[in-house]
C-alpha cells in the first residue's frame, strides 16, 4: 500500500512536472502561435488581393482586347475614309481635266462662231450688193428695152411723117438690129450672172448660219453630258462608301463653283446673237 501511494506521489509529481513544462512550452510557443495566426491572416488578405488583382487583371485584359477591338475597327473606318477621298479627288481631278477641255472647246467655237458670223455679215453684205447689181442690171436693161422701143417708134413716125428723112440701108439696118442684140445678150448674161452669184451667195449664208447653229446646239449637249456624268460618279461613290453629304460638302463646293464657271461661259457662247436675216 505504501508502495502504491509512492507511485501515486511520484506520478502526481511527474504529472505536474509535465503540466508546467507544458505550460512552459505553451508560453514559449505562444509568441510563434501569434505570429502564425497573423502570417494566416496576412495569407489570407494576400488570397483576396491575389483575387482582386486576377479580377481586375481579367478586366483589363478584357478592357484592352475591346480598345484593340475598337482601333482595329476606327483604323478601317479611316482607311475607308481614306481611299473614298482619293476616289472622290480623283474623279474631281478627271473633271477639272473634263472641264479645262470643255475651256479649250468653248474657245474654239467662239473663235469658229466669230469667223461664222463675219463670214455670215459678208455674205449678206454680198447678197445685198448683188441684189443691188440685180435690181441695177435690170433697170438698165428695162430703159434699154424701152429707149430701143421708143427709137423704134420714132424712127417709124419719121417715117411715115417725113418724106425727106434719112433713109437707112439694109446693111446699116442690120449692123444697128446686131449691135441691139449684142446690147440684149450682154444685159441678159450680166442678169444671170448676177442671179446664179445671188443663189451661190444664199446658199453659202444658209450653210454658214447652220453651221453656227450646230455649234451652239453641240456646246449644249456637251454641257448637259458632262453635268450627267459627274452627278453619277457622285452617286456612285457615295452609295459604294456610304458617305454623307457632309463628307463631301468641301468638295461639293468646289465642284459647284466650277460648274457655275462652265454654266457662265455656256450662257456667254448661248447668249450672242447671229446678225438678222435681210
Amino acid at each position: 500500500m505504501e508502495a502504491v501511494k509512492a507511485e501515486l506521489a511520484k506520478a502526481k509529481e511527474e504529472l505536474i512536472i509535465a503540466k508546467e513544462r507544458a505550460i512552459q512550452s505553451w508560453l514559449d510557443s505562444k509568441p510563434l502561435i501569434d505570429e502564425l495566426e497573423k502570417q494566416k491572416s496576412n495569407l489570407a488578405e494576400a488570397q483576396q488581393t491575389s483575387k482582386a488583382s486576377k479580377t481586375a487583371v481579367s478586366e483589363l485584359e478584357s478592357q484592352l482586347e475591346s480598345t484593340k477591338s475598337s482601333i482595329k475597327w476606327k483604323r478601317e473606318d479611316q482607311l475607308k475614309t481614306e481611299s473614298t477621298i482619293q476616289e472622290i479627288k480623283l474623279a474631281l481631278t478627271q473633271i477639272r481635266h473634263e472641264i479645262e477641255d470643255i475651256k479649250v472647246g468653248v474657245t474654239k467655237e467662239k473663235q469658229e462662231r466669230e469667223k461664222l458670223q463675219r463670214i455670215v455679215h459678208l455674205r449678206k453684205q454680198k447678197i445685198k450688193a448683188l441684189r443691188l447689181a440685180i435690181r441695177a442690171t435690170t433697170l438698165e436693161f428695162q430703159a434699154l428695152e424701152e429707149s430701143s422701143a421708143n427709137a423704134v417708134q420714132q424712127h417709124v413716125y419719121h417715117s411715115e411723117s417725113r418724106t425727106d428723112g434719112v433713109v437707112v440701108t439694109r446693111e446699116d439696118y442690120f449692123v444697128l438690129t446686131r449691135r441691139a442684140k449684142r446690147k440684149y445678150s450682154k444685159v441678159n448674161s450680166l442678169v444671170a450672172v448676177s442671179a446664179e452669184q445671188k443663189r451661190a451667195a444664199e446658199a453659202s449664208h444658209d450653210l454658214a448660219l447652220s453651221r453656227l447653229d450646230k455649234y451652239g446646239g453641240s456646246w449644249s449637249m456637251e454641257r448637259r453630258k458632262v453635268t450627267r456624268k459627274w452627278y453619277s460618279k457622285r452617286v456612285f461613290v457615295k452609295k459604294k462608301h456610304g458617305i454623307g453629304e457632309g463628307e463631301v460638302e468641301n468638295n461639293d463646293t468646289r465642284w459647284e463653283s466650277h460648274k457655275f464657271q462652265a454654266k457662265s461661259i455656256g450662257k456667254f457662247e448661248g447668249g450672242g446673237s447671229t446678225e438678222e436675216e435681210e
